[in-house]
C-alpha cells in the first residue's frame, strides 16, 4: 500500500481551498519532492499559478506577481508562458518604485517647506499624495495650522482696532511662528511697527512737554508752592536726557531672500564690525594670488595676497564631504604633511592648511555633527585673505543647506553680541532666507530688493533685535540702558567666476 507524503496531503488541502501559493511552497519544502505524488502535484500547480499572477498583474501587484511566476518556475511551467510574464511584471515594479520614489520626494519636499514656515506652498505640494496615509496626516496638520494663521490674523486685526499693542504683538508672533512669508502677516507686522512707533513719540513727546512744565515752576530754585529744592547740575543733566531721549527704532521683522544664480551661485560678506566673514554657495571654490586686477578672468574666487602666483587648492564640496585639491605648480601643506595634486584629501574638523612654509595659514572647522556639509575656513590672524571689494576676511564659509550665526558655539559663525539665539542662513534651491531665531531682524536700507537678480550689487545693514514686550522696551529706553541688539553690514557681490 502506498503512503503519500504527510506536505502533499496539506498541499491538497489548500489548493482545494484555492491557496495555490500556499500549496506549492508545501510541496516544494518536502523531504520527499521525488515522490510521484508532489510530482504530479506541481504539475497541476504550475498553471494555476501562471493564471494567477495573470490576474495579480491586471490588478497592479507587480511584486505578489512576481513571487508567483518564480514558484511557477520552480513547479516546472513552461517558460514560453513564463518569460513574456516577467517581463511585464518587471515593468510594472519599476513603473511602482518610480512612482514611490518621486512620492516620497514629493513629501520631503513638502515636509521641507514646512520646517521652513512655507506652509501654503508645502500644501500644494503635497496634494497630489495626500490620499496616502503618512502625508494625509501632515497635509491635515499644516492645513489646521493655516486655520489657526487665519483665526490670529483676525484677533490681530481687533487688537490692533482697539490699540491693544502688547497683545497684537504676542498674536503677531505667534503667526510669524506658523507662517512668516504670508502676505496678511507682513502688512499686520508693518501696522503694528508704526502704530508702536507712533505711541513712543506721543509718550515722548507728553513727557517732555511734562519735563518742561516741571521747569518752568522753579523760581529762583523753589517750586512754586513747596519747600526749598534745589537745582543741581546732575538734575539739570538728567532732565535734559530725558527730554532729549530718542526712543529706540521699533523693528519690522521681514525676510531677506538671497537670489542663487541657475550655477547655484551666490557671494556675500558679512560684518558686525569686529570681524568679516564671506560666505559662498559655490560646490568649488579656488583659492590663488591674482597677477591682475579682480576683473581678469583668473578664476580665483577667493584672493590672497602672497608671493606666489595663481592658482593655490581648490576646496570641493560634495555633500557632506569637502575635499581639498591643490594645483600641481603650488606646495600646499595638510597637517603638516605635503599635498600631492593627483590625491584629494577629504578634510574634517580641527584640519590646518598652510602655504608659503606656514606664511599663509588656515584651519577647517565643523562645528556640527549633521550631515550638511557647510564647512567654514577660519583665516590666521597673520594671514591677509580680502574679498572683492579688498576688505580683509577672517572666515569663509562654504554653505550647503544651513550656516548659524549665534553668540556661542556650536556656531559656524559665533558673534557674542547677537541677541536671542541667533540667525540661520537657510538654502533653499534659488535663494537663502536669512531666518531669525529668537529675536526680530530688520533692515535699516531700502535698497535691498524683494527679489535681487544674480550679480546684483547689495549693500545694507541687518539689525538684530531681542524679541522684548513693548513695556519692557519702554523701560529700558526710560533708564538708558537700550535694547540688546546687533548690526550686521550685507555686501552682496557679482560672482565674476562661475
Amino acid at each position: 500500500m502506498w503512503f503519500e507524503p504527510l506536505e502533499a496531503t496539506e498541499a491538497r488541502a489548500a489548493a482545494d481551498g484555492g491557496d495555490f501559493v500556499a500549496a506549492a511552497r508545501r510541496v516544494l519544502s518536502s523531504k520527499q519532492i521525488r515522490h510521484r505524488v508532489c510530482q504530479k502535484l506541481l504539475a497541476e500547480l504550475a498553471p494555476q499559478l501562471i493564471e494567477l499572477a495573470e490576474e495579480t498583474l491586471k490588478a497592479g501587484d507587480a511584486d505578489a506577481a512576481l513571487d508567483q511566476l518564480n514558484l511557477a518556475a520552480q513547479c516546472g511551467a513552461d517558460p514560453t508562458r513564463l518569460q513574456p510574464l516577467r517581463c511585464e511584471a518587471e515593468l510594472l515594479r519599476n513603473k511602482e518604485q518610480a512612482d514611490r520614489n518621486w512620492r516620497d520626494r514629493r513629501v520631503n519636499d513638502a515636509r521641507h517647506m514646512a520646517d521652513q514656515g512655507r506652509l501654503v506652498s508645502a500644501v500644494e505640494w503635497i496634494e497630489p499624495v495626500a490620499d496616502d496615509p503618512v502625508p494625509a496626516g501632515d497635509h491635515r496638520d499644516w492645513q489646521d495650522r493655516l486655520l489657526k494663521l487665519d483665526r490670529l490674523v483676525i484677533q490681530i486685526r481687533e487688537h490692533l482696532d482697539r490699540g491693544q499693542l502688547d497683545a497684537a504683538r504676542e498674536r503677531w508672533s505667534q503667526a510669524a511662528g506658523i507662517y512668516r512669508l504670508d502676505p496678511k502677516v507682513v502688512e499686520l507686522g508693518q501696522e503694528l511697527n508704526q502704530q508702536r512707533r507712533t505711541r513712543q513719540q506721543q509718550q515722548q513727546t507728553t513727557g517732555s512737554q511734562q519735563a518742561a512744565g516741571d521747569q518752568a515752576k522753579l523760581v529762583d530754585g523753589k517750586p512754586a508752592d513747596g519747600p526749598p529744592n534745589p537745582v543741581t547740575p546732575a538734575a539739570c543733566q538728567a532732565g535734559e536726557t530725558a527730554a532729549s531721549r530718542v526712543p529706540l527704532p521699533l523693528p519690522l521683522p521681514l525676510p531677506l531672500p538671497l537670489a542663487i544664480d541657475s550655477g547655484g551661485n551666490s557671494a556675500f560678506t558679512f560684518s558686525d564690525g569686529q570681524s568679516r566673514v564671506l560666505v559662498l554657495t559655490k560646490g568649488e571654490v579656488v583659492f590663488g594670488a591674482a597677477s591682475g586686477p579682480a576683473t581678469d578672468d583668473s578664476g580665483i574666487d577667493v584672493p590672497l595676497r602672497s608671493r606666489l602666483h595663481g592658482r593655490q587648492f581648490l576646496l570641493m564640496r560634495d555633500g557632506r564631504v569637502v575635499r581639498l585639491v591643490p594645483y600641481s605648480s603650488t606646495s600646499v601643506i595638510h597637517n603638516s604633511q605635503p599635498c600631492r595634486s593627483d590625491e584629494p584629501l577629504e578634510l574634517n574638523d580641527g584640519d590646518r592648511i598652510e602655504l608659503e612654509h606656514g606664511r599663509l595659514k588656515f584651519r577647517v572647522r565643523r562645528p556640527t555633527d549633521s550631515d550638511d556639509g557647510t564647512v567654514v575656513l577660519a583665516v590666521d590672524p597673520t594671514t591677509v585673505v580680502c574679498d572683492a571689494g579688498g576688505q580683509r576676511l577672517d572666515r569663509i564659509i562654504l554653505l550647503d543647506r544651513t550656516c548659524n550665526i549665534a553668540s556661542q558655539p556650536p556656531a559656524h559663525w559665533c558673534l557674542p553680541d547677537l541677541p536671542g539665539e541667533g540667525l540661520a542662513l537657510l538654502r533653499d534651491k534659488a535663494e537663502i532666507v536669512v531666518e531669525p531665531r529668537g529675536n526680530i531682524a530688520w533692515w535699516e536700507s531700502s535698497a535691498v530688493p524683494d527679489r535681487p537678480e544674480s550679480g546684483t550689487p547689495i549693500v545694507g545693514r541687518l539689525h538684530v533685535d531681542a524679541d522684548l514686550p513693548e513695556t519692557e522696551l519702554l523701560g529700558r529706553q526710560w533708564l538708558g540702558t537700550g535694547s540688546e541688539s546687533c548690526v550686521l553690514e550685507l555686501q552682496r557681490f557679482p560672482l565674476l567666476h562661475k
